[in-house]
């Protein structure tokens, strides 16, 4: 026999804690030093349910089964979750490529804006007189002037 603790049993049975807790109060469940016997809820509840591996087990009838479900509505749900999925990164890859085309384009203006300003500078500069030298000052000018 398996003992789980009140959070196991909880979700054994698709309660809350807070009904597990009201159901070993009031002595329906008996709860050991080790944990809750899977039994012991099977008794109390009828049927446990593991979302790990999507089974259920059941005491109809005093005999244990155990079910495993895999209905074509489940496989069906999760085929059109992978869809969904792969509609979202086809528009996340299509809004990157977007992106990075209008990245491009301000790049190339930018330069293009960046050589027109450089030539612009360079013209105006050969406009410009150049520079007159001043003569020298102070001592330097009575030992070379």
């Amino acid at each position: 026999m398996t003992t789980v603790t009140v959070t196991g049993a909880a979700r054994l049975a698709r309660v809350s804690r807070g009904t597990i807790y009201n159901k070993i109060e009031s002595g329906e469940l008996s709860k050991g030093p080790d944990g809750i016997d899977t039994s012991e809820l099977l008794r109390v509840f009828g049927t446990l349910h593991d979302a790990s591996v999507d089974t259920v087990v059941s005491a109809a009838d005093g005999v244990s089964r155990v079910s495993v479900d895999t209905s074509a509505k489940a496989l069906d749900d999760a085929r059109e979750q992978v869809q969904w999925l792969q509609e979202l990164v086809e528009k996340r890859d299509a809004l990157l490529a977007d992106k990075e085309r209008q990245l491009s384009e301000a790049q190339t203006r930018l330069d293009e804006r960046e050589a027109f300003w450089t030539r612009q500078v360079t013209q105006l500069q050969a406009l410009l007189p150049a520079p007159e030298l001043e003569p020298p000052r102070g001592i330097w000018k009575r030992i070379f002037g």
